[in-house]
């Protein structure tokens, strides 16, 4: 017999039936919102973390994951490998940012609207700045607007959150964060709706999410995606997944088109290619950016020469180098047989070039 057993009447144990689980409790199963590469990161009624340090995009991707909820089939040109289930009954898609500028959001605002091909912004996206706001209001704020929305929509497909820090005074108390945590996640179950937070990681090598809120995040969350820059890049990784296998997600590459006025994705075939030539990749396209800069016009050997000046390379090495900036369609060749960058560079376009041919 187990000592001091309790015995509690038939009624007390009706108080707590709700919460328990048995295998015949009816539950439907999960349902993945946002998946990449057909991994599920994202479902109903849980908190996903986008976590990265200052200006490396995380903004950027937020608005490409609004961008693909707001799309007619999930899906956006030049990122193919991240899905977002479609909003086919118009719930809500909500937006939160609590640092930037109102002139700043509107751009970018814009710019989610323009990437999806929209000319006018749906009702039932609804984006909205706090940063008038004093941060003890954002949640109270945040609320009140999930509950309008959720009645006038008939519910909620999407909540993004720029930036979750930002709704307690310090993250790195623990009472305070353990609060906030609690309240995003009875948020998302509640409305039966995904949660995206972006949150700042610690500045210098060690890349862990801030303070004690972080560490919650990094528990609670169904899934921590990070961001990291390279040069002109950014590239989103999983870091930490429930539902999901690491090793079968591709990286997302991302950078801003100044002409397009959004961030455009970068297209790669599997993940040993990513690994293998990213860094490669990277390193000869600022190499080309920084050769061909406004009105350079060169000859195949200048631009040998060039390269050669700013790498400390040999020619062969050189003449590899210039081959795939023509391959990536970074430099495009005049009647005058000089290249030059390519104004028109389409990030969407690159696949995997056979460095041999």
């Amino acid at each position: 017999m187990i000592p001091n057993q309790i015995n509690p009447s038939e009624n007390e144990g009706k108080i707590f039936e709700n919460l328990r689980i048995r295998d015949t409790t009816p539950l439907q199963p999960a349902i993945p919102i946002i998946t990449i590469c057909g991994e599920i990161i994202s479902t109903e009624g849980n908190l996903t973390t986008i976590s990265g340090e200052s200006k490396c995009g995380k903004s950027g991707f937020a608005g490409i994951l609004i961008s693909t909820a707001l799309s007619e089939n999930g899906i956006i040109k030049g990122i193919e490998e991240l899905y977002v289930q479609p909003n086919t009954t118009g719930k809500a898609i909500l937006h939160f940012d609590t640092e930037q500028a109102r002139h700043t959001h509107k751009k970018n605002f814009l710019a989610i609207l323009k990437r999806c091909g929209l000319t006018s912004c749906p009702d039932f996206f609804c984006s909205y700045n706090l940063k008038s706001l004093n941060p003890d209001e954002f949640a109270k704020v945040t609320s009140e607007i999930c509950e309008y929305s959720n009645n006038i929509f008939n519910g909620i497909h999407l909540i993004v959150i720029d930036s979750g820090a930002d709704y307690l005074s310090d993250f790195n108390d623990t009472i305070e964060s353990g609060y906030i945590i609690n309240y995003f996640e009875k948020l998302a179950i509640k409305y039966s709706v995904p949660i995206v937070i972006i949150i700042h990681t610690n500045p210098g090598k060690i890349q862990k999410e801030i303070g004690h809120l972080g560490s919650y995040f990094q528990r609670r969350s169904e899934s921590v995606l990070t961001i990291k820059t390279d040069n002109d890049f950014s590239y989103v990784i999983p870091k930490y997944l429930r539902l999901a296998d690491k090793k079968d997600i591709l990286p997302i590459i991302f950078t801003f088109d100044k002409e397009l006025g959004y961030h455009t994705g970068l297209k790669i075939n599997n993940k040993i290619q990513f690994v293998e030539d990213s860094e490669r990749f990277f390193t000869i396209s600022k190499i080309c950016t920084d050769i061909f800069k406004e009105g350079i016009n060169l000859l195949h050997d200048q631009v040998i020469d060039s390269i050669i000046r700013k790498t400390r390379k040999s020619t062969g090495t050189a003449n590899g180098m210039f081959k795939e900036m023509v391959a990536h369609n970074m430099i495009t060749q005049g009647s005058d047989k000089k290249w030059k960058a390519n104004t028109h560079y389409n990030y969407n376009e690159i696949e995997k070039i056979d460095l041999e041919g």
